[in-house]
């Protein structure tokens, strides 16, 4: 039963509605902190992959984030989305700048 229970969390799969509420959520409740001076956002969370979970966060500067604050964001999507057996992987993007 808990290889089976392994299998399913590290092959699933999430729609992105969910997890950016999770983020939403997530960000509302700790928001990241300034790079010199400047406000950190996350725009947008999507699934990247699968076996580990993988997930893309769009943010404006993918480089600014602190490991800190990424180790949060996966304790929020591992408690949320009940991954608490197996690893989780986040990837900061920078979202391409609108002209």
């Amino acid at each position: 039963p808990l290889i089976e229970k392994l299998a399913k969390q590290y092959n699933a799969k999430f729609t992105t509605g969910p997890l950016n509420r999770i983020l939403r959520r997530a960000v509302a409740g700790h928001s990241p902190s300034l790079n010199r001076g400047r406000r950190i956002k996350l725009f947008y969370v999507t699934q990247g992959g699968i076996a580990p979970p993988t997930f893309l966060i769009m943010t404006n500067d993918s480089a600014a984030i602190h490991f800190s604050y990424e180790r949060y964001l996966i304790n929020c999507f591992r408690r949320e989305l009940k991954l608490d057996n197996i690893p989780v992987r986040l990837v900061f993007k920078n979202r391409p700048r609108r002209r």
